[in-house]
């Protein structure tokens, strides 16, 4: 993918903002508007990543508590 990704020119931003929008649709709708409310804005796809497994992991917790 990687490579399919070089020849298309999308690297950087563009490349984490696709990443971001994929992420955005794989997961619950909970976790990514929870992701999309910190402040300041996460732009890059580790950052998004990694909040949204945090997120989730903590939703869960919560979810299994009661």
């Amino acid at each position: 993918m990687d490579e399919l990704v070089l020849e298309a020119g999308l690297t950087g931003e563009a490349y984490d903002a696709i990443l971001i929008d994929w992420v955005r649709v794989a997961i619950k709708d909970k976790v990514a508007m929870q992701v999309a409310m910190i402040s300041p804005a996460l732009t890059t796809y580790d950052k998004w990543k990694e909040n949204a497994i945090l997120l989730n992991q903590l939703m869960q917790d919560q979810t299994e508590a009661v």
